[in-house]
């Protein structure tokens, strides 16, 4: 018997059988052929079993059965491939998914706070306990903490702790610390905004208090914001994360400085009206960071619809000083219904299909819908009146042709259609993934070309009217001569 045969015509049927399995694993034809070959081979070697065997037939047998390992380890190494991928593609849908809960549970915590009538009339540590309660469970943080500034802002006064120890939250109302001595509490002071730490344990600006404040309580990462009033900083707001290190999204650090804006009106006692503001803008901005990366999209509304208004003015009797503000401010709440929109609508990098036009253009009753149920408490607010219309209206064209009423001409509010020009001037005038931004004079073109269509042409002359000072607001050139960008 022939030793060598009777190896090659095991190894055969081994390599056939593999090759079978994984042919019908991932349904490949290059398998099957592969053994087949294999198993013709054993067919065609095992009359030698009982003698020599030929050498061109030994040559042939040895290189099919290289052939077929070849390809079932190709064909294992793309299927390990293709996993790996999937499992990364996964892990980055997981990872957007999970953003946009974030986003949602930000956005509900505000407006959850917007709804609160009784906020302002309470006592400052009162409404404080309930501003902090709600913003360390909006952001899933282990503490949260209102400091204010005291004896000449020398020294910071704890008015409320919020954690799951019952001690440290009693003992800790009325602690008074030296504020210089915390880089942390005062970098967010001095600079009137928010300040995150990543790896508290090791930032300069708190790694000095490791050993006595952070290790003990597992404190890993730190978000502090300032209390602003409209005189200045009242002190700072702060975020502890314990457990593990965290690194503060974006939407989360605006989320606490508005919260920060917040607690400085109602400590000032400056109504209720203004407090509310604060939360409106902060409701805004929070939309706004589900499709652009800051907040700078907003206040860019604001300063180019209040210009078109004031270039307007003489030409609609409604117009003056206090409807130019509410407009500024009200603008801002143009997309807050784009909370609404699945993500793999509103953050497409390409054209929408029919359907997803359709989703896309629910935004503006789902922004109405919101305003609608903050209106509760304010019902008689010609702030909220006017965000209502605009967040409505927006999308309407003066030709009757927009949605979501199909209105046209001046049964569209001119707050409407004063921020719907000045949407779309900024859309041109801003890059995008699926496109470069628009020169400004370009962009002038495009709404000009709209007057009677899209746009109130009575509008859009106001817009062309003001063109350079938008232009300056936009780019930052050079601003003609004895014009001013103030309202």
């Amino acid at each position: 018997m022939n030793i060598l045969v009777l190896t090659l015509i095991v190894a055969h049927l081994g390599l056939a059988t593999w090759a079978f399995m994984w042919s019908f694993r991932m349904n490949s034809r290059s398998m099957l052929v592969a053994g087949t070959l294999s198993a013709v081979s054993t067919l065609a070697i095992a009359p030698e079993i009982t003698g020599p065997i030929h050498p061109l037939l030994l040559i042939t047998d040895t290189a099919i059965a290289g052939l077929t390992i070849a390809m079932v380890v190709t064909i294992r190494n793309t299927l390990r491939d293709a996993t790996a991928r999937l499992t990364a593609l996964h892990g980055s849908l997981t990872v957007a998914d999970e953003h946009r809960v974030k986003v949602a549970r930000l956005h509900d915590t505000i407006v959850g706070l917007v709804t609160r009538c009784d906020l302002a009339k309470l006592r400052l540590e009162d409404a404080a306990r309930i501003v902090v309660t709600e913003a360390r469970g909006a952001l899933g943080a282990s503490r949260g903490s209102v400091w204010l500034l005291e004896n000449g802002d020398e020294t910071l006064r704890c008015v409320h702790l919020d954690s799951d120890d019952p001690t440290a939250n009693a003992t800790s109302v009325g602690l008074e610390l030296e504020a210089a001595a915390y880089p942390r509490y005062f970098e967010a002071i001095a600079s009137g905004r928010a300040v995150a730490a990543a790896d508290a344990r090791n930032d300069p600006r708190t790694s000095e208090f490791t050993d006595g404040y952070l290790r003990p309580l597992g404190i890993m990462s730190m978000l502090d914001a300032a209390v602003r009033r409209s005189d200045g900083v009242a002190g700072v707001a702060c975020i502890e994360h314990c457990g593990e290190q965290r690194t503060w999204e974006p939407a989360e650090i605006a989320f606490l400085g508005e919260i920060g804006d917040l607690l400085g009106a109602l400590m000032a006692r400056e109504s209720a009206v203004l407090a509310r503001n604060a939360l409106i803008v902060g409701l805004a901005k929070l939309a706004d960071y589900r499709d652009t990366d800051t907040g700078e999209h907003l206040e860019r509304i604001g300063v180019c619809s209040r210009l078109i208004a004031t270039a307007a003015r003489e030409d609609f009797d409604e117009i003056d000083d206090d409807w130019i503000s509410r407009l500024e401010v009200a603008s801002s709440l143009h997309d807050i219904g784009k909370v609404g929109i699945p993500d793999d609508v509103l953050l497409k990098p390409g054209p929408l299909t029919p359907s997803e036009r359709s989703i896309m253009e629910r935004h503006t009753v789902i922004g109405a819908d919101t305003i609608i149920e903050i209106q509760r408490c304010y019902a008689d607010d010609p702030l909220l009146a006017m965000g209502l219309q605009i967040t409505l209206e927006h999308h309407e064209r003066w030709d009757g042709k927009g949605y979501p009423c199909g209105l046209e001409g001046e049964q569209i509010c001119l707050s409407a259609r004063i921020v719907a020009v000045a949407d779309v001037y900024d859309a041109l005038t801003s890059k995008r993934v699926y496109k470069e931004a628009m020169p400004h004079e370009r962009a002038c073109e495009i709404i000009a070309r709209e007057s009677t269509g899209q746009f109130d042409p009575r509008v859009v002359e106001a817009f062309l009217a003001a063109s350079d000072l938008i232009r300056h607001a936009r780019f930052g050139a050079s601003t003609p001569a004895g014009q001013s960008l103030a309202a």
